[in-house]
């Protein structure tokens, strides 16, 4: 099992702050680290500078580097981030459009085969984070000549490869053009202006050329009281209102001339939250039905499909086809290129943000699959598919 400690800022003092700890360990000359992984929710120069020189020594000296910083809620500077890539690590930005906030405040120093210390608290790379703040950090000490150590670390260090994977469309390599795109588009702060004057901008949207694709996540669960419920809806644009998971079968995903581009949602997860759907009280019969056997519904929808290019969709159509008890979604541009065993991950969002739904297919490469799927705990009856609600 690791050791454990826990520093408890500022009652703990010096040298026990969590900044005394990163400086010790970055200077450690004696059985050096041969990487230091930090991801953190925000960073300023304040905080950054504390750290710069014994970083710049540490990675100048041949040690590895990697640090991803958030950029929600102008919560990190211009400045902060230049001194990180001056430092000479390995920079990343991760950002997911909508109303997630990147938010972890976690350090791994590791010596390969050996060793590792781990910090995860609520630290950020601030000057009050590292030193002044009223903060709590966890230290966690592990043996890698153990295998439950080895482990452990093994689960830490899966977690930073999350946060620098480019294929998530989350992660940014940073250098300085990029640097420069997030200032000019308002996602840093900027230190050498005035609080009074600094102001706060919206950064883009996705469908506005933004530099970070949107991938929709599972929700937070509903308060069970429908009063309680209604007085604390969020209504800032962007909020999901309940996440719709769901593996694809080989009718959803099927590519062939001549059949309808159609999700086929099972009429159990319809009913299970037919709010989610608007059913039955947003559908009217369809103009075009000849029967009279169909229901329809049109949203618009924000939708990503395989190949990770979002775009908004206007006039999608969902739709009940009664006659063989069946609830579709259909749009066609949503499945292109996907496969069966990808999935469909599906929110509905508070009005002002200009569309219904947002919409992705994850891919099996995708490299989130696995807690993807692990939202789909439902099984549909003589089918591989499953879905749910979160």
């Amino acid at each position: 099992m690791p050791k454990t400690s826990f520093i408890n800022q500022p009652f703990s003092g010096a040298p026990q702050r969590i900044g005394d700890h990163l400086v010790d360990l970055l200077s450690r000359q004696a059985d050096k680290f041969d990487t230091v992984y930090m991801a953190v929710a925000f960073a300023k120069s304040s905080g950054v500078s504390l750290l710069f020189d014994h970083l710049a020594d540490y990675v100048s000296s041949g040690g590895i580097a990697e640090i991803t910083i958030g950029v929600d809620h102008q919560g990190t500077s211009r400045q902060g981030l230049e001194l990180l890539l001056e430092s000479g690590a390995a920079v990343y930005v991760f950002h997911n459009p909508g109303f997630q906030t990147f938010h972890p405040k976690i350090y791994l120093f590791e010596r390969t085969g050996y060793e590792s210390i781990a910090f995860a608290g609520s630290s950020n790379l601030t000057r009050g984070g590292l030193y002044e703040n009223f903060e709590f950090n966890v230290r966690l000490e592990h043996d890698l000549t153990s295998d439950e150590d080895s482990r452990r670390h093994q689960e830490l260090a899966e977690a930073f490869r999350v946060f620098t994977d480019l294929d998530s469309g989350l992660a940014l390599r940073l250098d300085q053009s990029i640097l420069d795109t997030l200032h000019r588009q308002g996602y840093l702060a900027d230190e050498a202006q005035s609080p009074a004057n600094a102001g706060y901008q919206r950064p883009p949207s996705q469908t506005e050329g933004g530099l970070f694709r949107r991938v929709p996540m599972p929700s937070g669960p509903r308060p069970d009281s429908p009063s309680r419920a209604a007085s604390i809806t969020p209504t800032q644009p962007g909020i999901a209102l309940g996440t719709f998971t769901m593996t694809l079968g080989a009718r959803d995903s099927r590519q062939q001339r001549g059949y309808s581009r159609d999700i086929f949602i099972p009429l159990a997860a319809r009913n299970a939250s037919p709010a989610f759907w608007g059913w039955p009280d947003s559908f009217l019969p369809s103009a075009s039905a000849v029967s009279g056997n169909y229901l329809e519904r049109r949203v618009s929808v924000l939708a990503t499909p395989a190949n990770q290019d979002t775009r908004l969709i206007a006039e999608v159509r969902l739709y009940s086809y009664a006659q063989r008890n069946e609830f579709r979604l259909n749009c066609g541009e949503l499945v292109q290129g996907a496969a069966p065993g990808d999935v469909l991950v599906m929110s509905r969002v508070s009005p002002g943000e200009g569309y219904d739904y947002e919409a992705a297919i994850i891919p099996q490469s995708h490299p989130l699959i696995v807690s993807y799927l692990s939202r789909c705990v439902n099984v549909v009856q003589n089918s591989s598919k499953r879905w749910g609600y979160h």
